[in-house]
C-alpha cells in the first residue's frame, strides 16, 4: 500500500510538472501551513479512535436544535443535525489535530511552496450511496455549486479561486487569484456532491442530497426527530482516518426544546448518551432509580483538544462597546471566582485565551524571546490599552468595582441613582444579552446584579 501510494505521488509530480512548478505531494494539508502534522504517513488510527470498537445496535441522542431542513450547505432554514456523516469531503479533520486535514476522499494532495494553487487526487473505490463512483468532475460540480449558490462562508471563500482544473478522470487542480495559505485546507473539508443527480435540477428543491459519507437518511420529523442508518460495507470504512468512527448502525436524534426535558427523557432511558454541561446537575442531578442501580455509567474527563469557549461576547458594532473602557469596566464586573465558588463546586477555569487546549492559546507567562518581542511594542501598546490591570488580578470586590467605575467615568458614563448615564446624550446603558439556555439565567442575574 505504500509503495502504491510512492508511485501516485511521483505520478502526480509528472504531471505537475508541465505547469513550471515545483510542488510536493502529501498525504495531509495543514492550515496556514502551520507546524508539523500529529499523524505520520504511516499512522493507522486517529489515537482517540478504538479501531477495534464493535459495530451493531441503535443509539438514542439528544439535540437542543430545532431543524426544518435537510440542506446544511445552502441558506435554507435550520438544518438538522450530523448531516455532515452523509457527505464525503476530501480530506478529514482529526478532533486532536485541527490544523491538520488527512485522507478521506483524496488519496493525496499537491501544494506549491508559492501557495497559488493546489491539486487533489480522489481516490478511485470512492463511491456515492447510489453506487456511482465519485469522480473529478464531481468535485468541480460540487466546487461552482457551493461557490455559486452555497452557504455565505463557501461564497466568500471560493471567490479567491482563479479557475479549476481537471487534470484526469480523478485529478483536481485549483488555482488561486493570488497566494493564499488557507485555500488548500477550506478546500480539503468542502463535501462532496453527486453532479449525475443534480444536473439539470434546482438542487435546493430536492429533499436531500445523495451522500457518499458513513451514513444516510433512514427517517425524519421536521422540529421531532432524525433518524441515520449506516451504510453497509462502506467505501471509506478501512482508512485509518476512520477506523473506530461510526459503529452503530442506526442512531436517532430526538428534539428536546429544553435540556432539562432532555435530561428527564435520559432518566427514563428515552435518550442512551447524555453529554452534561450544568456542573449543579452533574452533583446532585443523578440520585435516581436507574443511576442507583448502576445502569446509568458516569465518567467526567479533560479534553486535551479545542473545544470551543464559553463567555460573554461583546458586540463592538455597538457605539458604546467600541469603547474598550467600557469592554474592561464590564469584564471587571463579572465576577468569575464568587460564581465558581458558590455555583459551580469550584469545577471551572477562568478562558486565558480562545484557543485553549488548542496548542495556539498564549502561555500564562512569556517565554525569553516573547518578552523581548513584547518589549520593542510595550510603549505603544500602554499608549493603546493603558494599565494592563485586570479582573483576573483584581480579587476584592471594592477594588473591582471601583476600578470599573473608573473606566466608565473615563468613557462618559456616570451612575444616577443605580443607572449608568452617558454624560453626552443624557441616554442609559442598555445592553441585550442573549443566552443558550436556561442553565446559564443565573450567571446572567449574578452578571446584572452587579
Amino acid at each position: 500500500m505504500v509503495s502504491m501510494l510512492l508511485i501516485k505521488c511521483l505520478f502526480f509530480l509528472g504531471v505537475l510538472s508541465c505547469f513550471g512548478q515545483t510542488a510536493t505531494c502529501s498525504y495531509y494539508v495543514s492550515l496556514r501551513g502551520m507546524g508539523q502534522p500529529k499523524y505520520k504517513e504511516k499512522f493507522t488510527h486517529f489515537s482517540y479512535a478504538n479501531p477495534s470498537a464493535p459495530k451493531g445496535g441503535h443509539l438514542n441522542i439528544y439535540t437542543p436544535t430545532r431543524f426544518n431542513t435537510l440542506h446544511s450547505y445552502a441558506e435554507m432554514g435550520l438544518p438538522a443535525p450530523y448531516l455532515d456523516l452523509v457527505y464525503a469531503t476530501l480530506m478529514k479533520v482529526p478532533r486532536d489535530n485541527l490544523e491538520a486535514a488527512y485522507p478521506y476522499l483524496a488519496e493525496s494532495v499537491t501544494v506549491d511552496p508559492s501557495h497559488t494553487f493546489v491539486v487533489f487526487k480522489v481516490r478511485k473505490d470512492g463511491r456515492f450511496h447510489n453506487g456511482e463512483p465519485i469522480q473529478a468532475e464531481d468535485v468541480v460540480f460540487s466546487f461552482e455549486l457551493l461557490k455559486k449558490e452555497g452557504l455565505l462562508s463557501f461564497r466568500s471563500l471560493f471567490q479567491a479561486i482563479k479557475e479549476v482544473n481537471i487534470l484526469d478522470g480523478h485529478t483536481v487542480k485549483f488555482v488561486f487569484q493570488s497566494p493564499n495559505r488557507d485555500l488548500p485546507y477550506r478546500l480539503a473539508i468542502m463535501p462532496i456532491f453527486s453532479k449525475n443527480s443534480l444536473v439539470g435540477k434546482d438542487w435546493k428543491k430536492e429533499t436531500h442530497l445523495i451522500g457518499s459519507g458513513p451514513y444516510k437518511i433512514q427517517s425524519y420529523d421536521f422540529g421531532k426527530f432524525i433518524t441515520y442508518e449506516r451504510v453497509m460495507n462502506w467505501w471509506g470504512e478501512k482508512l485509518p482516518s476512520h477506523k473506530g468512527f461510526y459503529n452503530f448502525d442506526t442512531f436517532k436524534v430526538t428534539y428536546y426544546a429544553e435540556s432539562r426535558v432532555g435530561f428527564e427523557a435520559f432518566k427514563k432511558g428515552l435518550i442512551d448518551w447524555w453529554r452534561d454541561e450544568r456542573i449543579s446537575n452533574w452533583y446532585k442531578g443523578y440520585d435516581f432509580d436507574s443511576c442507583r442501580q448502576g445502569e446509568v455509567k458516569r465518567i467526567s474527563f479533560s479534553k486535551p483538544y479545542y473545544h470551543g469557549l464559553t463567555g460573554f461576547f461583546m458586540n463592538t458594532r455597538r457605539p458604546y462597546l467600541a469603547d474598550i473602557r467600557v469592554r474592561k469596566a464590564l469584564s471587571l464586573l463579572f465576577d468569575f471566582d464568587w460564581l465558581n465558588k458558590s455555583r459551580f463546586f469550584d469545577s471551572y477555569k477562568r478562558n486565558t485565551s480562545i484557543f485553549m487546549n488548542s496548542g495556539y492559546g498564549a502561555p500564562q507567562k512569556m517565554s525569553v524571546r516573547e518578552k523581548k518581542l513584547a518589549d520593542s511594542y510595550r510603549a505603544n501598546l500602554l499608549k493603546t490599552l493603558g494599565n494592563p490591570e485586570h479582573s483576573l488580578q483584581i480579587k476584592s470586590d471594592r477594588d473591582r468595582f471601583s476600578k470599573a467605575m473608573s473606566l466608565f467615568e473615563s468613557a462618559g458614563w456616570v451612575l444616577q441613582n443605580g443607572t449608568l448615564i452617558s454624560q453626552k446624550t443624557g441616554q442609559p446603558m442598555v445592553l441585550d444579552l442573549v443566552i443558550f439556555s436556561s442553565g446559564q439565567v443565573p450567571i446572567v442575574q449574578h452578571f446584572i446584579g452587579n
